[in-house]
């Protein structure tokens, strides 16, 4: 029913209604449909024979039919593109195989489920390993109260898992005190609703330990994700949203320096 549906829906868009069954699209493919009047004349042949042709269809031995569509199976595989494949990746190739099998031993829609969910986890643990949080030095020569500071810039993609490695950046065995926290933003590809909420989340936790949060080059399309999930609410006063690294050190440094030691 949701093909049906899908199909349906499909000519609103101007797309092509396509069958439930991918061996009867590949055929009408391979014997020359180029446009839509091709699903058409195919609808109505298959209604023709299921009404006209009962009779001399049914004679038709199975064996036979199951050889048309082993020669129309073979046909639907390009032995090239198959080629290419198992030598682009690991992770592609073994998702072609799981799929190939699952396709072969259970059924076609649970493959195609299958395939998409491990693609899928293999896309998202390469984006998380381009990921990273990473504690750099201050620029420029070092001042009292430096070794305050922890200049944290992250790159790649926002995580919910991104807090336990901002945690960590923060606070190691070289910077056992940290009373500030500048976070460098303008490097950040990609961030999610749940990555912005880690992110608010975070600052909350460090405001209320006392320990002030600097957000830096928050980039155009992240601003307003940001501000809807509180990240900029989360902070002590917008003087903390800044956008030169340095207005962000010096800053900083302000804070440190009218600290009680």
């Amino acid at each position: 029913m949701g093909q049906g549906l899908a199909s349906v829906a499909s000519g609103v868009f101007g797309g092509m209604p396509a069958t439930g069954a991918i061996a009867r699209t590949a055929v009408n493919v391979r014997s020359g449909a180029r446009t839509r009047v091709a699903a058409i004349v195919h609808s109505l042949v298959l209604l023709g024979v299921v009404y006209l042709a009962t009779g001399p269809v049914s004679t038709i031995p199975l064996a036979a039919l199951a050889g048309v569509l082993m020669v129309t199976c073979f046909r639907m595989i390009s032995a090239a593109t198959v080629r290419k494949i198992l030598r682009s990746t690991r992770s592609d190739a073994l998702t072609f195989v799981l799929t190939a099998v699952v396709t072969v031993c259970f059924d076609l829609i649970e493959a195609v489920e299958i395939g998409i969910v491990v693609a899928a986890f293999f896309a998202l643990r390469s984006i998380a390993r381009r990921s990273s949080v990473v504690r750099e030095e201050l620029p420029g020569p070092a001042q009292p109260g430096d070794d305050e500071i922890a200049l944290l810039r992250l790159d790649g993609a926002m995580f919910f898992g991104a807090a336990e490695r901002i945690s960590q950046a923060i606070v190691d065995g070289d910077h056992p005190r940290t009373s500030v926290v500048i976070i460098r933003m303008s490097q950040l590809g990609m961030l999610d609703a749940t990555g912005a909420h880690t992110l608010a989340e975070i600052a909350t936790e460090l405001e209320a330990r006392g320990v002030t949060v600097i957000i830096k080059g928050v980039r155009p399309e992240h601003a307003e994700l940001l501000a809807n999930v509180g990240v900029f609410e989360s902070l002590r006063h917008e003087n903390h949203l800044l956008d030169s690294l340095d207005d962000a050190i010096d800053h900083a440094r302000t804070h440190v320096a009218h600290r009680p030691h």
